[in-house]
């Protein structure tokens, strides 16, 4: 069965494509195929309420994409409200019997009241009737309204100053007898001449209103000449005008006016839309809401006004409180409705095709790459309703076509697909299909032909050339397919997307379809019909095509090419100068080169060479591999993509094209163009970058001629392969399994924390295997007469074969020090812990840091000094390392030699002191010694300073820190105080006393003067007490004598008493 037998009404009756506001020949038809949705039947209630109210607002908006059937929706309202007839059929009641049928009784209820109001309806193309003609051009808007007002009223519509004479003259009653001496006249109509009464009918009009008016012809010409330099236009006298037209009318009459395509007229001019406010304003309030204006645009009233943020339209929006908005599903359920309603008969066909096909259906119409996602078939019902089109073809035609009018691709001075409804390019397609078999369907670039006629010739050039030159009937239809979706910025034409705008038959091969495009797209590329940007394709237009083939033709070097990839690859995608090796926490930089050469940054030890297509030996693989035996290098083998190449050669080439043809250089159209190619260019960068990223998660791993199974993304992947490489490289890495992550502030730890290494097992004999590398260095150096310095050290260890970071040589040079394998010396300074410490982490300083290798230490001579430690200073020795016991024992001598210092200062209280400035000086000497040295004579200077503690040191500390010393100071005080009264006593009993008062070892003699001052005291006591009595008893006799004699004998003797006294004391 034929596809034109399945549909209701003949596929190819006429049916108006464009609806024309000035077209009143096929008005029964345009009514009778109009279709009032639901949707559009609850938008229209609303409005029809405010009309017949006493309305604050008087104007309706009716907007809607090109082709939305919204001048069709403004015609039939101008037509019905007027209520107009045709060859004696009653418009109104055809346009009332559909909405009869949608069964809303409110809104017939309102269109049945809407229409018992008188009304006259002015319809226009706005854009039609704004022609040269119009003398007042800063005040479109109006002059238009002005225009189709006298038009409407039978007054000339090219001069308004002509109108207003005759407006005037019809006021007086003379208009009809003027026209009729003009036609006596001159043979010629008014209506015909009028319009030349200012230029070559001057005088012939002056003669004749001369004698109408009876006026001399002179008089006559001044009065004409002043309504032309008179005429003014305002919209208050519009107002005005239209007000007393309607005060003429039956009461209640409406003035309407319906004009079509406003928002395309106003097109961003910000005083056109300020002019239709203020007039809308003006003849709401002047004429009472009986003036009412009706109008179409592509954009809704809110999305204009909010474009302009500097205006306040908030007025016009008051005025516009009616909206209709047409969408999509209005315009697709219209052309359903009208052109692809079904037989009831052959419904069941249909409804077996969709079982068999439903799994296809579902499927192969699914769009990828980032396309919006278009409506599929709902169901059986939905696919009898849309066979042979897609649900697809609705949306994406209504976006093609805004897309191509924003591109100023149609032909004619504002004109729009508008022009060209939706209707018609689905009937023409229709049409096409109409001998074809039920089951084929309509691919989406067979709508191409329905618009073509409206194109500009320049944007068909070459299509025209393509369907004469090749011989490619699929390659034609990808151009078509193009054409339409070139501006569709949310379609992405894509291989696929592409495959399926040109199905047109369900079982086809998908598979074998999209490789048959995709060798279409190469050819049409080749020829330059069309542009590839990565993995999208575009239409080229002729001065488009024009640049393309000049980009093409543009020259740039391999060099150029290479630097740009390794620009893309290093610093876009990789976008690293080091990995992070695993197994130790620790950044590995690599020298970053494309092709076996360096291509960004510095050269390192390790590298990652990424071989791409453009490598002279890429072809054989095989020589490539073996290039990396031995070598610290990931090799990356790069799959081969044509593609790749060429977008980044076209990239290239359009940058410099674009760099080298100034923008500024080039008319409105080029530069238009260049921007875009610049912006294109942009996205063509990021695609290659993206093709980039895909080719690392392919690309082929090799270490030392060993390819590595590694999956993932791209970088992770070169990561994991990093890890190879650095084991590969540095297979003495291994050496620090122990501590494989030596970190700075681990220096502290190594240099100072205590350990229970030292003593246990041998433990300062026994060295790590990384250690003893290192000390192995040292001493070969050393052996050799060179000299090393932690500039040196480092760069050897963290080079082949052993890739240690600087840190943990930073921590094994501290541990070795620590175990006194090796000196630091800074300005021939040996250092000490804290020195190390500082010095070694600043890389300035660092660098000049000496080192020397020392002796193995003899740890049963270390056990010795920490005896020795213990015995000398009576505490043990914390130290667990060389070191740290040496330092531990330096601590407690400096503290010592403190101690007895302070105790040297005061010789002159305790004389016996004397004796520790040679001790002193001994243990300077101590202090002073060589460490080695001093390690050395362990044996020695502990027998020697044994000695002095016990003979000495430890008896003197032992005085002054005992109880003894407080006796020999009470001993020394009673002494000094009775010492002249010991002459009375035998030297065997004050004589230990007076040795210990010029004793040099008082801790031995003072026991034996404690003993003799204890006998020696008592015994002087007694005397002492006896010889006060005796001196009581003569004073005594002395008072009883003064108290018998004179007074100057009196004085005499109390002073011999007092003299007797003193020789007592």
């Amino acid at each position: 069965m034929a596809i034109r037998d399945l549909f209701e009404k003949p596929i190819d009756r006429f049916i108006e494509g464009v609806i024309k506001a000035d077209d009143d020949k096929n008005l029964l038809d345009e009514m009778e195929e109009y279709i009032i949705t639901g949707d559009i039947a609850g938008k229209l209630q609303p409005i029809l309420e405010k009309y017949c109210a006493k309305p604050s607002s008087n104007g309706v908006w009716i907007s809607g994409f090109f082709g939305s059937g919204k001048s069709h929706l403004l015609k039939m309202l101008s037509i019905v409200l007027e209520k107009k007839s045709f060859n004696g059929s009653e418009l109104s009641e055809i346009f009332l019997d559909k909405l009869r049928e949608i069964g809303n009784e409110f809104l017939v209820a309102e269109m049945e009241r809407s229409l018992r109001i008188p009304s006259h309806s002015i319809l226009f193309n706005i854009d039609q009737k704004a022609d040269s003609t119009l003398q007042v051009s800063s005040n479109n808007i109006l002059a238009v309204f002005m225009k189709v007002f006298n038009e409407h009223c039978g007054y000339c519509s090219t001069l308004p100053f002509v109108a207003e004479f005759e407006r005037d003259m019809e006021t007086e009653g003379v208009l009809e007898k003027l026209k009729q001496s003009y036609f006596q006249h001159t043979g010629n109509t008014w209506e015909a001449e009028r319009h030349r009464f200012h230029t070559i009918r001057r005088n012939d009009f002056a003669s004749v209103y001369s004698e109408v008016k009876e006026i001399s012809e002179q008089d006559a010409t001044k009065l004409l000449d002043s309504y032309e330099s008179n005429f003014t236009l305002s919209i208050e006298d519009f107002a005005n005008k239209i007000r007393d037209y309607i005060n003429l009318q039956p009461p209640g009459f409406r003035l309407n006016f319906f004009v079509d395509e406003v928002g395309q007229f106003i097109a961003g001019d910000t005083q056109r839309m300020l002019n239709l406010q203020t007039l809308a304003e003006s003849l709401g309030t002047i004429c009472g809401g009986q003036a009412w204006i009706f109008v179409t645009s592509q954009a809704t009233l809110d999305e204009i006004v909010n474009f302009e943020h500097n205006q306040d339209f908030s007025r016009i929006q008051d005025r516009f409180k009616g909206k209709v908005n047409l969408d999509g599903k209005d315009v697709s359920e219209v052309i359903q409705l009208r052109l692809l309603k079904k037989k009831n008969e052959k419904v069941s066909g249909l409804q077996q095709i969709y079982k068999k096909e439903q799994e296809n259906i579902r499927t192969i119409f699914t769009f990828g790459d980032g396309t919006q996602t278009y409506q599929k078939v709902r169901n059986e019902d939905h696919f009898v309703m849309t066979y042979p089109m897609l649900p697809y073809q609705y949306d994406l035609f209504q976006q093609s076509m805004v897309g191509l009018s924003r591109g100023g691709t149609f032909t004619g001075r504002h004109t729009s697909v508008g022009e060209r409804s939706m209707l018609a390019v689905f009937q023409g397609v229709l049409q096409e299909l109409a001998d074809l078999q039920t089951g084929c369907i309509a691919s989406f670039d067979k709508m191409f032909q329905g618009i073509q006629q409206s194109l500009k010739p320049s944007y068909l050039i070459l299509i025209n050339q393509a369907e004469r030159n090749l011989d490619t009937p699929l390659g034609i239809r990808l151009l078509r397919a193009l054409a339409l979706v070139k501006y569709v910025d949310s379609f992405k034409a894509t291989v696929q997307n592409l495959s399926i705008l040109l199905i047109d038959e369900f079982d086809v091969s998908i598979v074998d379809l999209q490789k048959q495009v995709s060798e279409a797209l190469q050819l049409l590329e080749d020829e330059i019909y069309i542009q590839r940007n990565g993995d999208f394709y575009s239409y080229l237009t002729d001065i488009e095509r024009d640049i393309e083939e000049n980009i093409k033709a543009t020259e740039i070097s391999n060099s150029e090419q290479t630097s740009s990839l390794s620009d893309l690859i290093f610093n876009e995608v990789i976008q690293r100068k080091q990995f992070r090796f695993e197994d130790n926490k620790q950044d590995y930089p690599f020298a970053r080169k494309l092709d076996g050469a360096l291509a960004v940054g510095q050269d390192a030890e390790l590298a990652i060479n990424v071989i791409s297509p453009f490598y002279e030996h890429y072809a054989n693989e095989e020589t490539i591999k073996s290039h990396s035996v031995g070598r610290a290098e990931l090799l990356v083998i790069l799959p081969e993509d044509k593609s790749l190449l060429a977008d980044l050669s076209m990239f290239l080439k359009t940058q410099r094209y674009c760099r080298n043809h100034a923008i500024n250089d080039a008319d409105e159209n080029e530069r238009s163009i260049l921007r875009e190619k610049g912006e294109a260019n942009q996205k063509r960068r990021v695609q290659i970058r993206r093709s980039i990223e895909e080719l690392l998660k392919k690309a082929k791993l090799i270490v030392n001629n060993s390819e590595m199974e590694i999956s993932g993304d791209g970088v992770s992947r070169l990561s994991d392969g990093f890890q190879q490489l650095v084991r590969y490289s540095y297979p003495n890495l291994k050496m620090l399994n122990g501590h494989p992550t030596y970190k700075e502030t681990d220096l502290n730890k190594y240099l100072f924390d205590d350990t229970d290494e030292l003593f246990v097992s041998g433990g300062i004999s026994t060295l790590t295997e990384a250690e003893e590398e290192i000390k192995i260095e040292l001493q070969q150096k050393n052996t050799s007469g060179g000299r090393s310095t932690f500039k040196s050290l480092s760069e050897q260890f963290m080079k082949k074969p052993y890739g240690w970071p600087l840190n943990s040589v930073q921590c094994l040079l501290a541990q070795l020090y620590r175990k006194g394998k090796v000196d630091i010396r800074f300005d021939s300074i040996s250092l000490d812990e804290q020195k190390v410490l500082e010095l070694l982490p600043k890389s300035a300083e660092a660098a000049s840091l000496i080192l020397r290798p020392m002796e193995d230490i003899d740890v049963l001579k270390l056990q010795k000094l920490k005896d020795f430690h213990h015995n000398f200073f009576k505490t043990s020795n914390p130290g667990s390392d060389y070191r740290s016991v040496i330092r531990e024992f330096h601590t407690a001598l400096e503290n010592k030699i403190n101690y007895f210092t302070q105790l040297d200062k005061q010789q002159s209280t305790y004389p016996f002191l004397e004796s520790l400035t040679p001790a002193l000086n001994s243990l300077l000497e101590l202090k002073n010694k060589d460490k080695t040295a001093f390690l050395d004579e362990i044996e020695d200077i502990e027998q020697q300073y044994m000695t002095l503690a016990e003979d000495k040191l430890d008896k003197i500390q032992s005085f002054m820190e005992g109880p003894q010393l407080s006796v020999y100071k009470d001993i020394l005080v009673y002494w000094r105080d009775n010492q002249n009264d010991a002459h009375n006593f035998g030297n065997e009993i004050t004589s230990p006393i007076q040795q210990l008062s010029e004793s040099r070892q008082p801790w031995s003699d003072t026991p034996a003067a404690k003993k003799a001052l204890e006998k020696f005291r008592p015994q002087l006591e007694t005397k002492k007490s006896a010889s006060r009595q005796e001196v009581e008893n003569v004073l005594e006799k002395q008072k009883a004598q003064i108290g018998g004699v004179c007074g100057f004998c009196s004085c005499y003797l109390w002073s011999s008493t007092l003299k007797m006294l003193e020789c007592y004391r």
